[in-house]
């Protein structure tokens, strides 16, 4: 096993062997996204009398809907058009709500409704919107302030949108996400320093004359094995699970320690190395090794199929400049993988600029 702590110097590289996993172009994050989607409505604070709410519906292009804030731009709810539509359309409605005396305040007809950070992925904003029978939207805000309103609509267009690129990404042997569901990962984890990260890239070792040998039947059924068993060692709900391409694999999660990330890691490649034997002839297995082509054209003996895993452990707190430099990072924790006798790498991100580079 290989164990080494980055120096700082490393979270801003770009260049460095990429492999299979190449530096992407930067694409928009879904949280982008949900920021462009939003509309911003200027809103009124509750003090306010409720003339000035009827003077943004006597406007034929206001929305139907006004954000409600307090004194700190916390926004309370909204108002409705619908729910002050007898006022409105009464001949005495203005006067009424120009009134100081007035019995009606804001108070008194704004309702509570769906509030989101506008950094939020749109799936939860959906959901909560989708908790609200009332909601017609959501109120977003940012750093706790309000910072605009989303239709449900808007989300629900950002939502279908998100499915279909998935879709399109997906590896059509395995199911799972590609390229572009680890780029807007890789995003994500450059932006989040308050939990623990951890990054896995997995590289089959010596996969392409097992593959030429036994034909490529065999060799996609071992690719589906091994996605069987990373579906079943990284928690959903907690791990992104992607397949590069070939017999490349990524998992992250935003919310897992070291020590979590290398014991699924390590049970991962272990389980595969055992199940992986099943492919090939009993007097092969039973030598633990076979003699095949390599990739120079000459027949030489290999061992049988397995697979390294490079592991970048990032603390929380850790600053990573970039989705750039995630990649480089991944990168050369797989190549020392693959240079391990135990398929192991780990490459522990330091919290400070102190760090200085040491391996075991």
């Amino acid at each position: 096993m290989f164990v080494c702590e980055a120096v700082s110097e490393r979270l801003m590289a770009t260049g460095g062997e990429q492999g299979n996993a190449s530096k992407p172009a930067r694409r928009e994050t879904d949280r982008e996204r949900l920021a462009d989607a939003a509309i911003v409505i200027a809103p009124i604070e509750i003090s306010e009398r409720l003339s000035c709410v009827f003077e943004r519906f006597a406007d034929p292009a206001h929305p139907t809907v006004v954000p409600i804030i307090d004194a700190d731009q916390r926004p309370l709810g909204v108002i409705r058009e619908r729910d002050l539509r007898s006022l409105l359309h009464s001949p005495f409605g203005l006067d009424l709500a120009r009134n100081k005396n007035a019995i009606i305040r804001i108070q008194d007809v704004f309702c509570a409704h769906p509030v989101s950070d506008i950094d939020s992925d749109p799936d939860a904003v959906a959901a909560a919107i989708a908790a609200d029978p009332k909601a017609r939207g959501a109120l977003l805000t940012r750093d706790g302030c309000y910072a605009g309103f989303i239709t449900s609509e808007g989300v629900l267009r950002l939502c279908a949108e998100k499915r279909l690129m998935l879709a399109e990404d997906a590896n059509p042997l395995t199911r799972l996400p590609g390229n572009r569901a680890v780029d807007a990962f890789l995003g994500c984890v450059a932006e989040t320093d308050a939990c623990p990260r951890a990054l896995c890239y997995f590289d089959f070792n010596h996969f392409k004359p097992f593959n030429d040998a036994y034909g490529f039947r065999i060799g996609d059924r071992a690719i589906q094995l091994f996605s069987d068993i990373l579906k079943s060692e990284f928690d959903a709900r907690k791990w992104r699970v992607c397949h590069i391409g070939g017999d490349d694999f990524f998992a992250g999660s935003l919310d897992a320690g070291r020590e979590q990330a290398v014991e699924r890691a390590t049970s991962a490649i272990d389980r595969f190395r055992h199940q992986a034997e099943s492919f090939y002839p009993l007097e092969d297995r039973r030598a633990g090794r076979v003699r095949l082509v390599g990739r120079d054209g000459e027949p030489r003996e290999y061992p049988l199929l397995s697979c390294a895993v490079g592991v970048v452990a990032i603390p929380a707190g850790a600053p990573i400049r970039s989705p750039e430099a995630l990649v480089a990072l991944v990168s050369d924790a797989k190549k020392r993988a693959k240079a391990s006798p135990d398929d192991l790498a780990i490459l522990d991100v330091p919290s400070s600029d102190a760090a200085i580079a040491r391996s075991a």
